[in-house]
């Protein structure tokens, strides 16, 4: 019900805002310490992930520094050297020398890194292949050994000895005696820093397997995808089926740790980068943003959780308090509103209602007493013409109508002497009760 003369709850809204206060300023704290544990949740997401990829990075950069110390130390040999110089020579004795290098020296490295499939060194003058346990020609190799899918003879070899390659890796399929084998192809021609007199190449193949082991080991574990791009951006390893749109993201994600979003056939997706100084390859991890974000997202739903149970428990109490407190005000209010009406101009807070009462009644009490005051010689005059008269009721006679009367006795035993004058003229011109 609505006070009269006094707007809807000034008190009440005061009441209502000071709770709301103490109660909002825990939650804007929260949330406050939210958006921080986000941010700090966030970074950790990215930098687990970018030291995955750093141990990936750091364990493929040791296995090819392996392979290409296995090609400076045959690109370097002194008997390789001499092969190349007097490869022309069709006498036995050189020839006997090709097997002798096989035997001697490129069979060695055959155990010097378990990523190595089988390599071999192509001489450009007399077309003869050294392997670690044989020797056999460029066309025999092609069409018998490891033929390139998609790729004829002539490509084949004009890519091997057309110029100079250095330190070159890409992925090559083969076909085997055995099917089909992938490798990463490791070329590099030969004499080593020559570009124009190219008389041979060492061709190291790699394999495939391992490397795909290791991704999809990390790749099952983190919910992702693993791409490795050489220093050309050409892909090294991945899931070809699966490619990055890098053409569309190269210039925004070249920042190495700092992850990277975009969009997927409607699937946002996260890319975290890093690279290798090296060889200069890229190792990317992709991986979609509600995985990558999965442990964000967890503690963010409880949040909202218990922000909504906050929220309810803390509505019902301030409903409770302000209830609590503001009812015994209000009952106050329309009480001292019920024996004084409303006039106009009347305060519109409660408790200024209540102190312009409160002065109010005290002015009239000062009035009163005033009025009083003056009525005094009046009340007791008629009080002891009363009592003279012996028409006052002992019995009733207190002491607090004697001090409101403003009468003492100062005796419990007294006598009356009555005087009758008949003229007091003569005494005094004062013709009033009083006197």
């Amino acid at each position: 019900m609505r006070m009269k003369g006094i707007s809807r709850g000034s008190a009440f809204i005061t009441l209502l805002l000071s709770y709301l206060a103490v109660f909002l300023l825990p939650l804007v704290l929260a949330s406050i310490l939210y958006t921080k544990t986000d941010t700090i949740m966030r970074d950790n997401a990215n930098r687990a992930n970018l030291a995955m990829l750093d141990q990936l990075r750091q364990l493929m950069d040791g296995k090819l520094k392996e392979v290409e110390q296995i090609s400076q130390q045959v690109g370097l040999n002194p008997q390789l050297q001499w092969l190349m110089n007097n490869a022309e020579t069709t006498d036995s004795g050189n020839a006997y020398k090709f097997v002798e290098f096989v035997s001697e020296q490129l069979s060695r490295y055959q155990n010097e890194s378990g990523i190595i499939e089988n390599y071999y060194v192509l001489f450009n003058s007399n077309d003869t292949v050294l392997m670690p346990k044989a020797k056999t020609t460029s066309d025999m190799l092609y069409h018998s050994l490891y033929r390139p899918v998609g790729i004829s003879f002539d490509s084949w070899r004009s890519g091997l000895l057309g110029g100079p390659r250095y330190k070159d890796y890409s992925e090559v399929t083969y076909e085997t005696p055995t099917g089909t084998q992938d490798t990463i192809t490791y070329v590099q021609t030969l004499p080593l820093g020559e570009l124009t007199d190219i008389r041979g190449a060492l061709v190291i193949l790699l394999d495939m397997n391992q490397i795909r082991s290791m991704l999809s080991k990390i790749e099952s574990t983190y919910q992702s995808s693993i791409f490795i791009l050489d220093r050309q951006d050409r892909l090294i390893a991945g899931k070809e089926n699966q490619p990055v749109p890098w053409d569309q993201i190269r210039d925004k994600a070249l920042t190495s740790g700092v992850p990277y979003e975009y969009e997927d056939h409607g699937t946002e997706m996260m890319l975290t980068t890093t690279a290798s100084d090296q060889n200069g390859w890229k190792y990317m991890l992709v991986m979609p943003e509600h995985v990558y974000m999965e442990r964000v997202h967890a503690v963010r739903n409880w949040m909202f959780i218990l922000l909504l149970i906050c929220l309810a428990c803390g509505a019902a109490a301030i409903s409770f308090w302000v209830h609590r407190n503001y009812t015994p005000l209000r009952n106050v209010v329309r009480a001292l509103q019920m024996e004084k009406p409303v006039k106009s101009g009347q305060p519109a807070n409660e408790y200024e209602f209540i102190r312009e009462t409160i002065r109010m009644t005290m002015r009239e009490e000062r009035e009163l007493r005033t009025l009083l005051s003056r009525q005094t010689p009046v009340i007791q005059a008629s009080f002891l013409a009363r009592f003279i008269r012996g028409h006052v009721d002992s019995s009733r006679l207190t002491e607090e109508s004697l001090q409101f009367m403003d009468i003492r006795l100062i005796s419990d035993y007294f006598a009356v002497i009555l005087i009758d004058i008949a003229d007091v003229s003569r005494f005094s011109t004062d013709q009033s009760e009083r006197q």
